[in-house]
């Protein structure tokens, strides 16, 4: 019922110091869903108020068409706060949520006030969540056209506004970047990709850093391959930083998550691309310069993950953390899987260490790593996975519905 693409979500990390890479790290599976009128296949990541989780699933609910849950981190006992029918109040949300003085705020990539059930499923919402009492308010309908379609990517907040972007629409029918300003209820269109020398269809929500946005577009410019680029919210002026190219310039491609920044360099993750296989790659980009590097480039096979769509987290001590959502290779006339992992890099030192190897079953009945990226709490990282599970779940009853999973270092 939904779209496979999957976005980037908006993430908080509120954490201490992360265990050293050279610790064993064990996995403890928090939450299957899939149980009743539960969601199932949680595509945005978790973002952590208190002792409580917040997330989305893509699908599932009363509906059909997705939830807003959340998780007590000490009972583990999850609720469902929305409930999507996929018309005006939206439906299948592909990111995760963003707190703001003490509300939820997400989007939806279906639904709206122009879908009609059974005819037209809409362009997406952009939603507010009360995290007590569960009430919705659809804060704006993407209406196609020149506003955009399908914000597939989370939120990002500063001072009374939300930005974020949609995959498609725009004046050239590229997509976009947006804002929302939370005191007039306005949205606006900062900038319309025109595809060729900028950059198209971005996936995930810019960042902010020192008054600029920065962000990735998954296709288009100089080489089609994607770009990292540069926004000025006030007016409007765009700077493409890199260009990602499959065989010249930085041989990475499709970049389709959420960048981070620290200490004047943006970091991120190519989902294709590299030397070798080209099974990914994680990279750097100089603010101020626009300089591209790769600092890492998957392996694949049976010690490395590979395809990591999802973005990164940076601890305070500089290390790099992600997921590699891993695949099928063939090797010969053998086919055979991919691993799926939790990784951590070095930057400076471009070394990476495997922290927890999910298994290499590319059907997901040993996992199904989710694309999002971690939380970092406490010295410990929480993730989902959009498969497995205790609950059989349609078509994929040997994989589970999805679950919530944490890791800690245990010396």
């Amino acid at each position: 019922m939904g779209r496979s693409t999957a976005s980037r979500a908006v993430f908080l990390i509120a954490s201490l110091a992360a265990a050293p890479a050279s610790a064993t790290w064990t996995v403890t599976q928090l939450h299957s869903f899939g149980s009743g009128h539960d969601g199932v296949y949680p595509m945005g990541g978790l973002i952590r108020r208190d002792n409580m989780f917040f997330g989305t699933t893509q699908q599932g609910g009363r509906y059909g068409y997705g939830t807003v849950y959340r998780l007590d981190a000490v009972t583990l006992k999850e609720h469902v706060l929305v409930n999507f029918t996929g018309v005006a109040d939206g439906g299948l949300p592909c990111a995760g949520l963003a707190y703001v003085n003490g509300q939820l705020y997400g989007t939806a990539e279906a639904g709206g006030s122009t879908a009609v059930a059974g005819a037209q499923p809409g362009y997406g919402v952009i939603f507010k969540v009360d995290p007590v009492t569960g009430q919705e308010t659809v804060l704006y309908s993407f209406q196609s056209g020149g506003d955009g379609q399908l914000p597939l990517g989370g939120l990002t907040y500063d001072n009374g506004v939300l930005y974020g972007t949609t995959f498609d629409g725009g004046a050239n029918g590229r997509g976009t970047i947006f804002s929302f300003n939370l005191q007039n209820s306005k949205e606006a269109v900062a900038y319309s990709f025109a595809g060729i020398g900028d950059g198209f269809s971005p996936l995930a929500a810019p960042i902010l850093v020192d008054g600029m946005l920065y962000g990735t577009t998954t296709a288009g410019g100089r080489f089609g391959f994607g770009t990292v680029y540069a926004l000025d919210p006030s007016t409007g002026a765009e700077n493409t930083l890199t260009n990602f190219a499959d065989a010249s310039g930085i041989e990475a491609y499709q970049p389709q998550a959420q960048l981070v920044y620290r200490n004047g360099t943006l970091y991120g993750t190519t989902a294709y691309g590299g030397s070798g296989l080209g099974y990914g790659t994680v990279y750097a980009v100089n603010i101020a310069s626009g300089a591209a590097r790769i600092i890492y480039n998957f392996k694949g096979g049976k010690t490395d993950g590979a395809n990591p769509f999802g973005g990164l987290i940076v601890a305070p001590s500089g290390l790099l953390y992600g997921t590699t959502q891993g695949g099928l290779q063939k090797v010969g006339s053998t086919v055979e899987a991919l691993l799926h992992t939790v990784f951590v890099i070095n930057p400076v030192t471009a070394a990476e260490h495997v922290l927890y190897d999910f298994g290499g079953d590319a059907t997901g009945s040993a996992s199904y790593l989710n694309q999002p990226e971690l939380l970092l709490w406490g010295g410990t990282l929480y993730g989902s996975t959009r498969q497995t599970g205790v609950q059989g779940c349609g078509e994929n009853m040997g994989t589970g519905c999805g679950s919530i999973f944490q890791l800690t270092p245990t010396n």
